[in-house]
């Protein structure tokens, strides 16, 4: 789930009214579609979705003052699932497993995928793949 914060959205504006929700909760957006209408001091300005999703909360209330970079809706992007996972649980009827990646002999995967495991963990540059 991801916070949309009000952006900066004028010099030296630092809140704005929320004017009308173009949406509700669990209403599925399209990416540059209308969310919110919200009044700064100087203009009337429409705020759009910055990607597809659904909206699972909205923060500030129509006729409400929103303040900038704090959040103004949330919510989840589309074709992302959140997993939790807790200690000790268990999947109920699932038939385990078995990963057949170990009896796999290739050595050049391997071997690329462990020096750009040593590079995106140490952030050096990698050394070339034929020495």
């Amino acid at each position: 789930m991801s916070d949309f914060l009000l952006p900066d959205i004028g010099e030296g504006i630092v809140e704005c009214e929320v004017v009308e929700w173009r949406v509700a909760e669990g209403d599925q957006i399209e990416e540059d579609q209308p969310i919110v209408e919200v009044m700064t001091d100087k203009a009337l300005v429409e705020i759009t979705a910055p990607e597809a999703g659904v909206v699972t909360k909205l923060y500030v209330a129509q006729g409400q003052i929103a303040k900038v970079h704090a959040p103004l809706y949330a919510y989840q992007v589309m074709g992302l699932v959140t997993i939790i996972v807790r200690p000790n649980q268990t999947v109920r009827n699932r038939p385990p497993v078995k990963s057949q990646w170990h009896r796999r002999q290739n050595r050049p995967t391997l071997q690329v995928f462990r020096l750009l495991a040593a590079y995106m963990t140490r952030c050096q540059p990698a050394p070339p793949l034929d020495a």
